[in-house]
């Protein structure tokens, strides 16, 4: 690390050897507002003239999950310019409401769907309780779940307005309707869970959060076979609060709460729900138990009937505490199914709280005439539905300055450079600020808008003209396949979560050239110079890349796979890879270097795979670190693991090989350089150069290879610093906890 400079709000650099930012400066750039369409996309557009034209897009396209956007234009501009910006709908979004017409029943071959960005006139249509659902749209957010937890729903959905009515469900159904309190606007009110989506004797409607079947002669099953929407469903209990409460924190959500001395007091509820206290008052000539939908007040999201009336069914299985904390949707099993809200006969105000949820069989009827339900739309990616009246052209409503950190950093001519961003000081730096920029060779700089309040790390990487940062190599056809396909991205992959990572591809991330300081701590170190930019793989080679390479049963697993130096390159004469370095990059046909380069090779080239030398292996360790680790920390005894254990399998955290990426990545997104099994280097046995080099081979014969980063049966916490090394292992040794991981170099 050469240089850290504390700005604001914490805001800091982290700089690698080559090239060195000079300043994080305070600064400030025009922040964007503007009105939107929950899943509409966008894209914002600047012009230095007032008439335009606007043909450069700021930033990316963008989806809305709210009402408004805001985009940071972080570009430089120079002194006293002005700027002026224009917002283009690049698809619409979602309307305010969805009316599903079941008028025509279930003979029905569709029931059309329209979309409405007006209030429907609820009240005074007949239709909207009898043939005609209205939904409405709930934007993403966050609230106090059961009023104790902090719980985010992250996409947009849609809700019924009102309850289910009884000709409502008779018309999706065709079954006649069985009410305990019958009235074709009263909501339906002797349900089943099973009813709605399907029970134990189809078994279709239990998979939910597993799987997404239903029955389909249920409910559900009907309306998604006439509407041609899978995303039909009952809403998840977080769903149905959120709604609910239309922002508000109180028990009900007319921002009351109920009488904490009496129980029975129904006060502050009658003006928004069906309860014991209202329900002999005759509305449509209906007394005695539920009212007709909508017959109260409204929630502040013009939702009717949340609390009171009938109870609600929900998706989720029972539960006490929402997990996860972001988009809940219930344990994967249970006995019981949540209901919520309340019902006209409930005895008393504690059933119809916000807060409050009960639970019962799917399978079985509560008891005639409390339970009911509204229904839900999940918005997953892709859906889309129909806008009436076409896309609204979005208003600006605000350009106002936002502080920014401004990082600056020297160039080179015709250099081409990336700003990347880390919370952490040692990375991994693989949020990009900004786009690629060429340099003409004077001082370059970039605003980055995107820092919100707290610490940040900035690393500047020159990056190698025409390379993107990761390369993957699929190796799932085996030995038979004839050529191993071979992508590029600037996309940092899936790695922890897709498994065919560390099994059917091997990734490898582009390392940029630099000097470093090589050997520090555990000497005075020397500085060392790579010209070249390289990739380096991002885990050790594991078992299953190992076998399908080359054919020989390592095991199909993500642990790394232990072999010789001569397998990985060859070692029958000297025209192969034996010779390092006075056969330069030659290996065996046979080995695991020359299968990889024979079936990835195309016309135009031979990608020049490899093992690492021990300089770019100690570089690629160190990521800008100068400690014993690439955590920044030093051990201050042979036996002090907690200092690496957050980043290796070693002695004492475990027994055997772990999975490769079960430890912390280092500032480059590279795992296990410490600990784990150690790793085999192109050098003979030395000691790194005494003084400065520039792309050191090391020495040209030996009898040992070099070992570096210590391994889970390492007795001493040295023989994993980014400076340790094992001399001492023959090229043919194959040993348990010796592996290996890539490297390709990029040719001139």
């Amino acid at each position: 690390m050469k240089m850290m400079i504390v700005y604001g709000l914490l805001f800091a650099l982290m700089a690698g050897a080559d090239p060195v930012a000079t300043q994080v400066a305070p600064g400030a750039v025009p922040e964007i507002t503007w009105t939107t369409r929950p899943m509409g996309v966008y894209s914002l557009y600047r012009s230095e003239h007032a008439e335009g034209p606007f043909d450069t897009q700021v930033g990316t396209n963008v989806t809305a999950t709210g009402s408004s956007l805001s985009l940071a234009d972080t570009a430089a501009a120079p002194a006293g310019s002005k700027r002026y910006y224009r917002v283009k709908t690049e698809t619409p979004g979602y309307p305010d409401y969805l009316i599903i017409d079941v008028s025509g029943g279930t003979n029905a071959v569709s029931w059309p769907i329209t979309g409405t960005n007006a209030v429907p006139d609820l009240l005074a249509n007949p239709a909207y309780r009898t043939t005609k659902v209205v939904m409405r749209m709930i934007k993403a957010g966050s609230f106090k779940m059961l009023g104790t937890y902090d719980v985010t729903l992250t996409r947009p959905y849609y809700i019924g307005v009102f309850e289910v009515t009884q000709a409502q469900y008779t018309n999706m159904t065709g079954v006649a309707n069985f009410a305990q309190y019958p009235g074709p606007t009263r909501p339906m009110d002797s349900m089943k869970y099973s009813m709605v989506r399907g029970g134990t004797a189809d078994g279709a409607g239990y998979g939910w959060p597993t799987n997404n079947l239903v029955a389909s002669n249920s409910v559900i099953g009907l309306l998604r076979a006439k509407t041609g929407s899978d995303n039909f469903d009952l809403p998840t209990s977080a769903q149905w609060e959120y709604a609910s409460r239309a922002g508000t924190t109180t028990h009900f959500y007319n921002g009351t709460d109920a009488n904490p001395a009496n129980a029975s007091d129904f006060s502050m509820l009658t003006n928004i729900a069906r309860c014991l206290a209202n329900r002999n008052i005759s509305i449509g000539g209906y007394t005695g138990a539920h009212a007709p939908v909508g017959s109260y007040q409204p929630n502040a999201w013009g939702l009717y009937d949340t609390h009171g009336n009938v109870a609600e069914l929900m998706l989720d299985w029972l539960y006490s505490v929402p997990s996860p904390l972001v988009d809940p949707v219930g344990p994967n099993t249970g006995t019981q199914r949540l209901f919520r809200g309340g019902q006209s006969g409930t005895p008393t105000t504690d059933q119809l709280k916000n807060t409050v949820t009960s639970s019962y069989s799917p399978d079985a009827l509560i008891l005639a005439g409390v339970m009911g339900f509204r229904l839900a739309l999940r918005l997953p990616e892709g859906e889309t539905v129909p806008l009436q009246g076409g896309p609204e052209l979005p208003a600006i409503t605000q350009v106002v300055p936002k502080a920014a950190p401004i990082i600056s950093w020297p160039t080179r001519a015709g250099g081409v450079y990336g700003l990347f961003r880390s919370a952490d000081p040692y990375g991994p730096f693989e949020t990009q600020v900004g786009t690629n920029l060429v340099a003409d060779g004077t001082l370059l700089s970039l605003a980055d808008g995107g820092a919100a309040g707290g610490k940040y790390y900035y690393k500047v990487e020159e990056l190698a003209p025409g390379y993107a940062r990761y390369m993957i190599v699929d190796v799932s056809g085996g030995t038979n396949a004839a050529a191993w396909p071979v992508a590029y991205t600037n996309v940092i992959p899936d790695l922890l979560t897709d498994e065919s990572h560390k099994t059917n591809k091997i990734v490898l991330k582009l390392l940029p050239a630099a000097t470093f300081t090589m050997g520090v701590p555990v000497k005075a170190g020397v500085p060392v110079t790579l010209t070249r930019p390289f990739y380096a793989s991002v885990f050790e080679v594991t078992q299953a890349q190992y076998t399908k390479a080359t054919g020989q049963a390592k095991g199909m697993t993500g642990l790394p796979a232990d072999t010789s130096y001569n397998n990985i390159r060859g070692s029958t004469n000297a025209a192969d890879g034996v010779n390092w370095p006075v056969t330069t990059n030659k290996v065996a046909p046979g080995s695991f270097m020359g299968m990889l380069r024979a079936k990835t090779a195309t016309e135009a080239d031979v990608l020049d795979f490899d093992l690492p030398t021990d300089a770019q292996w100690e570089y690629a360790c160190r990521a800008g670190t100068t400690s014993h680790f690439n955590n920044g920390r030093n051990a201050a005894s042979a036996n002090d693991w907690g200092a690496v254990n957050e980043l290796a399998r070693t002695m004492s955290n475990g027994s055997g090989k772990a999975t490769v990426g079960s430890y912390l990545p280092n500032g480059f997104g590279l795992y296990d350089l410490h600990g784990n099994v150690a790793e085999w280097c192109l050098d003979w046995s030395w000691d790194g150069p005494a003084a400065y080099a520039v792309d050191p081979a090391g020495p040209g014969s030996g009898s040992y290879r070099l070992l570096r980063g210590g391994s889970h049966t390492s007795p001493a916490t040295d023989f994993l610093y980014s400076a340790g090394r094992v001399k001492t292992f023959r090229p043919e040794q194959n040993e348990g906890n010796i592996g290996f991981r890539l490297v390709c170099r990029l040719p001139e």
